[in-house]
């Protein structure tokens, strides 16, 4: 599993505290691809060590059928989780919940297909560009183990 933590402003201090497991609330994004389910569940994982708070999130530009029925069937690994469906650009929309109190983002680097991300560009791009928190990036491997290896640049 290739795991990346990225941190546009602040430093090393942020990738300190969340290495030291210093992360309150943690956001993940999901658009339902085995590849953002994956990585809630990394983040559920993430958040029952840490004690930490979780907010699974859809943002979608048009209105989806069953979403809410959708995003409530994810599965935390039994953490609760705050659930919420976001409409608009899902990067602005990601990024709008994150300027309210969230320390971290993880979420897959892929999920809706190479001709729509080449069309409409990378929601995980544009959410580790302007997201005001560390965001950690999976892609989506399922190995038991998340954390054997790490790439914290600083």
């Amino acid at each position: 599993m290739a795991l990346r933590l990225s941190r546009q402003r602040g430093g090393d201090a942020a990738a300190i505290a969340i290495i030291q497991g210093l992360a309150q609330h943690i956001l993940a994004p999901v658009d339902f691809s085995e590849a953002s389910l994956h990585a809630a569940r990394l983040a559920a994982r993430w958040a029952a060590r840490d004690g930490a708070r979780l907010t699974v999130v859809h943002a979608a530009a048009i209105d989806e059928p069953q979403v809410a029925e959708r995003l409530a069937a994810i599965d935390t690994d039994g953490h609760p989780a705050d659930r919420r469906v976001l409409s608009g650009d899902p990067a602005d929309a990601i990024v709008r919940v994150a300027s309210q109190g969230i320390d971290l983002i993880v979420m897959a680097t892929h999920g809706i297909g190479a001709l729509r991300r080449f069309l409409l560009g990378s929601v995980a791009a544009k959410v580790l560009h302007d997201a005001p928190c560390p965001v950690l990036t999976t892609n989506g491997d399922s190995g038991t183990d998340p954390f054997q290896h790490a790439l914290v640049a600083v």
